[in-house]
């Protein structure tokens, strides 16, 4: 049994196997996402981890992890939805604005929305990408990751978009 930060191993294989799984269920219920939902608990999991005499000891660990987890995804969501206000907002000043006319200016707007449907690692890959022509080395290094996942971001994002655009009728993306 060793014992790293505020759990031990054994407590923590415990848990992984009897409550992990319905916490992760659960958090994809509040969020709609079970990525953001994995994160989560997988945060919460590595602060009990590392949570050597910070405040009170984890007397419960499946109430701990769960409280740390929700208090991580509520935070998450409030900052996917401050970065969704300020593209809308982004989005509606480009509408006001008419440099190169108003079929310029109503693509940005649609490219803009479009692209605020996605994770913002996977809009973030995409415009350094596609945007700015960044090879795949040059995207992965501007933002810190490795270069296989700035590929399966990349791929997420076309995948997504694909979708995107064919619910709303659009033309096919390249």
């Amino acid at each position: 049994m060793v014992a790293v930060g505020g759990i031990c191993e054994e407590d923590l294989e415990r848990y992984m196997a009897a409550d992990y799984r319905p916490l992760v269920s659960s958090l994809t219920l509040i969020c709609g996402n079970r990525s953001m939902a994995e994160e989560a608990a997988q945060e919460a999991l590595l602060r009990a981890w590392q949570s050597p005499g910070h405040g009170a000891a984890i007397e419960s660990l499946p109430a701990w992890v769960r409280t740390v987890a929700v208090n991580h995804l509520k935070n998450d969501l409030r900052r996917l939805g401050r970065e969704r206000r300020a593209l809308h907002r982004l989005a509606d000043t480009l509408e006001t604005e008419v440099p190169d006319g108003p079929a310029s200016v109503a693509a940005d707007v649609d490219l803009i929305r479009t692209l605020s449907r996605l994770s913002r690692r996977q809009r973030e890959v995409a415009v350094l990408h596609y945007r700015f022509g960044l090879s795949l080395a040059q995207t992965a290094e501007t933002l810190g990751l490795a270069e296989g996942t700035v590929k399966a971001l990349l791929h997420r994002a076309r995948a997504s978009l694909l979708t995107l655009v064919s619910q709303e009728g659009g033309t096919s993306v390249d």
